[in-house]
């Protein structure tokens, strides 16, 4: 019995007690429940956040982080923010910067040029519904551009866009239709302790161009930065 004990039950306890608190301490897993980080993480997936990052280095422009909604957040969101949830959002201004989203047509000069939207199918009465899609846009189609301290902040993609034509969703190319959800942002200054947040799916994200009256994270709301989706499998990939 002392024999099991010492070389079964204590390394368990031992290994248990670690996990939990290198979960504490160091990392832990979440569940992201919207689409507002797609297409760099999709609706469910899991990611690990790294929990001692900001010790060692300042917060950057372009982490996506894990924080604590403002009560501004959690108001605006309601359920769809998952509630006292933690949030998942890629920091966009820090202290001081400049931060605007302005509406743009695409022109034929602008190069490739992809935006989320929704294909739903012929019929349906809104665009809340569907399936998420990356287009290419064509010319006089608008979109939404963020610009900090006056330069365009393009998000690098985790994934490759895909071009779709004709008859994406099945749904028939007719009747499907496209939802690209562009909006604006007034030219804000970013107060000192705080950071403006946007999802990755401008469009689909409920974040800092929606949360009224107050549209910033404190920096003490920062629980760490995400560091990988591990699961599904499928979706495997460190994060940028």
């Amino acid at each position: 019995m002392r024999r099991f004990v010492k070389d079964f039950l204590l390394p368990m306890a031992v290994a248990v007690a670690l996990a939990f608190v290198i979960q504490a301490a160091v990392a832990k897993p979440y569940e992201i429940p919207t689409e507002s980080m797609v297409p760099t993480i999709k609706a469910n997936d899991r990611i690990i956040a790294n929990r001692m990052i900001y010790r060692f280095r300042d917060i950057a422009r372009g982490d996506i982080i894990v924080f604590q909604p403002p009560s501004s957040a959690t108001r605006t969101c309601g359920d769809a923010g998952g509630g006292n949830i933690p949030f998942v959002k890629r920091v966009i201004g820090l202290p001081g910067d400049e931060v605007e989203v302005r509406r743009e047509v695409v022109t034929a000069a602008s190069g490739p040029v992809f935006a989320n939207v929704r294909v739903i199918p012929p019929g349906a009465a809104s665009v809340t519904g569907g399936d998420s899609a990356r287009i290419r846009l064509k010319p006089g189609d608008a979109r939404s551009v963020t610009y900090v301290n006056d330069e365009p902040f393009e998000v690098a993609e985790s994934i490759t866009p895909v071009e779709l034509d004709g008859d994406p969703s099945g749904y028939g190319a007719e009747g499907q239709i496209m939802d690209t959800g562009t909006y604006e942002l007034e030219r804000r200054t970013v107060p000192a302790e705080r950071l403006l947040v946007l999802g990755d799916n401008r469009p689909g994200s409920c974040d800092a161009h929606q949360w009224q009256p107050d549209r910033y994270v404190p920096m003490d709301n920062v629980i760490g930065q995400a560091e990988v989706v591990y699961w599904p499998l499928s979706h495997l990939a460190f994060l940028d």
